[in-house]
């Protein structure tokens, strides 16, 4: 039984008397076998959603901690603390180019980067495989003026994006849990393919999202943040920012997680044009709950590909981070992260 996959119940405390579950890893809605030393002993949880308990067994239906209780004769004699933890703690990444890791093929030289046990990536199939690169394979996002097969072939090619090393920050922090990434990204895309009301009737990025992290919660996944790059398409429209605000909330609505963390990242500012647009990102903190910022610019430029020279003929290239920015960029959304997560405890 493979614990990356599934919920894993386990004793995080027990009583003078040792009763205790076994440390099992628990399909969704399956049992895991409670060790009790009496035949007459009763056992009953505190939060039924959480756990359930049905003569020796204990049924685990999601994520939480609760406490269940041991009674003989009507008396309590014991009680345990249960946790349940998710299949993944699950973070959707959108966006467009530099989200799907556009023009940084993994062939740059990080082909061999390697990727923790932990680390997983959800698939064509609703299913949380083990991350491999590319991150951006297996989007489902279509629009009308533009569709491209994630795996290469003519035209753009896709490698490493800024999930990676996000992820691999966070599996470093939470060595005993698992990230699940859903990478649902589209090169070119303007904001209204992810809009809820979008008039492009090819655009599915609204409503193939919530499909897709529906099926991941469905899975015993909780969703842990929502990682967003995009803007290239839109900088110079003025209401941008606006839809972005209202684009998060339909999305936040759907997913029932009204302050689940948002992170957004700042553009490449070897385009021109792109230093008022950040400015404005970076303001949202005012405007959006739960909101974060990873700067392209603080504490030093995040290089495009045009600044690294890796490619004869590409030198143009001001719009997409190289590979080795990618990397910097992913840590730099994570730290945007865990200060949103700071910011909440306090």
């Amino acid at each position: 039984l493979d614990t990356r996959l599934t919920p894993l119940c386990e004793c995080v405390s027990s009583d003078e008397n040792g009763v205790s579950t076994r440390n099992l890893a628990v399909p969704k809605n399956t049992v895991a076998v409670v060790n009790i030393n009496s035949e007459n002993i009763e056992w009953v949880s505190d939060d039924e959603s959480i756990v359930s308990v049905s003569g020796s067994s204990v049924n685990a239906h999601r994520a939480g901690t609760t406490t269940i209780r041991a009674y003989s004769s009507g008396e309590q004699v014991a009680k345990t603390t249960v946790k349940v933890v998710p299949t993944a703690y699950v973070f959707l990444m959108m966006g467009q180019s530099n989200m799907s890791g556009t023009n940084n093929p993994v062939a740059e030289g990080y082909e061999e980067l390697p990727v923790s046990d932990n680390v997983m990536l959800f698939n064509s199939d609703n299913v949380f495989e083990h991350a491999t690169h590319k991150y951006s394979r297996y989007s489902q996002i279509t629009w009308s003026e533009y569709y491209h097969d994630y795996d290469g072939g003519a035209g753009l090619k896709y490698g490493i994006n800024m999930g990676y090393s996000f992820a691999e920050d966070w599996a470093a922090d939470n060595p005993n849990s698992t990230i699940g990434l859903i990478v649902n990204s589209q090169a070119g895309c303007s904001i209204d393919i992810y809009e809820k009301n979008t008039t492009d009737p090819k655009a599915n990025g609204y409503a193939n999202t919530i499909e897709r992290v529906n099926a991941a919660l469905e899975a015993g996944g909780e969703l842990a943040g929502i990682i967003w790059h995009q803007g290239e398409s839109n900088m110079n429209r003025p209401e941008y920012h606006a839809r972005l605000r209202n684009m998060l909330y339909d999305f936040r609505l759907a997913f029932n997680a009204p302050e689940v963390p948002f992170i957004n990242g700042g553009l490449s500012e070897d385009n021109i044009g792109a230093g008022p647009h950040n400015i404005k990102s970076a303001q949202q903190v005012d405007y959006i709950a739960a909101y974060g910022f990873a700067s392209s610019t603080e504490p030093s430029m995040i290089p495009s590909r045009h600044a690294t020279g890796c490619y004869s003929g590409n030198d143009d290239d001001y719009v997409h981070f190289s590979a080795k920015g990618q990397i910097e960029f992913g840590h730099r959304y994570y730290d945007a992260y865990k200060r949103v997560l700071n910011n909440s405890e306090q």
